[in-house]
Formats: structure tokens, C-alpha cells, sequence
């Protein structure tokens, strides 16, 4: 990854931060990676955005901006 200009992080909106996204996101931060995160699957039953936005505050640490 230190290659990389940014990186596009992909979140399930209905399923939530997976265990993978952890370790991404470890990653990101070791290489001080600017990011975006698309919340993905908002159609489907059972997706919310906002509990999404949550588990990005209290599960990664981040400081996410919402916009649509």
C-alpha cells in the first residue's frame, strides 16, 4: 500500500464492518492512507447506513463525514 495515492473502503450495509475490514483499515493507518468509505448494498433488508457510521467511529477509530 505504500504505493497508493488513496484507497476506496468498501462496507457491506447490511452485514457491517466484517473482520477483514480491521485489518485493511490497520493497514491504511500504518501507511497514513487518505480513504473514502462507500457504504455498498443499501437496498437490501436489514441495511443501515447509520449504525454503519457508528461501527466506523467505535470499531476503527475514524472520523467519518457523511455526505450523499
Amino acid at each position: 500500500m505504500r504505493v497508493l495515492d488513496g484507497a476506496v473502503l468498501l462496507i457491506c450495509g447490511a452485514s457491517g464492518i466484517q473482520a477483514q475490514t480491521f485489518t485493511v483499515t490497520k493497514q491504511m493507518n500504518r501507511y497514513q492512507l487518505p480513504r473514502i468509505c462507500f457504504i455498498n448494498k443499501l437496498d437490501r433488508a436489514g441495511a443501515n447506513p447509520l449504525k454503519i457510521v457508528e461501527e466506523l467511529k467505535l470499531k476503527l477509530g475514524l472520523k467519518p463525514l457523511v455526505i450523499q
